[in-house]
């Protein structure tokens, strides 16, 4: 998370570097500019570009181990309402599965590797009475 922090603060930082150097050429329009427009923009757009579990898996070691037919890209693919038979032929059987006090179905494609702690989270929520997927999380697991 650190890291991530310190990139919000060096696009802040350059912006403002760049806004104190038109000031001093003074360029106030584009000063004005630069703080008011491009500063906020290029927070959003680093914010919407990257996602904080993607950058994590980038800076933290990871060991991720996965069901036998599961990819990412297959994963991708599943949708709330599909069947269960359609999920079993996408993905293929889950890692593990277990029923959560709300009486739904969570399938574990993924599990931490021997490694590290670390690892990336895929988990499809099928509602047992219909059959049917209600949900699914992917996110990068740190601890």
């Amino acid at each position: 998370m650190p890291v991530i922090l310190a990139i919000y603060a060096a696009i802040a930082v350059s912006v403002l570097l760049l806004t104190a150097f038109l000031l001093g050429r003074k360029r106030y329009g584009w000063a004005l500019l630069a703080l008011c427009l491009i500063m906020p923009a290029s927070l959003v757009l680093w914010y919407q570009a990257t996602r904080v579990d993607l950058v994590a898996s980038w800076l933290y070691p990871s060991d991720t181990v996965y069901a036998s037919q599961f990819s990412p890209r297959q994963f991708r693919k599943v949708f709330k309402g599909m069947d269960r038979q359609e999920l079993v032929k996408l993905l293929g059987q889950p890692l593990e599965r277990r029923v959560n006090a709300d009486r739904q179905e969570y399938w574990y494609y993924s599990q931490p590797g021997r490694h590290s702690q670390n690892y990336w989270n895929f988990i499809v929520i099928v509602d047992p009475a219909s059959e049917k997927v209600t949900d699914q999380h992917e996110e990068f697991y740190t601890d």
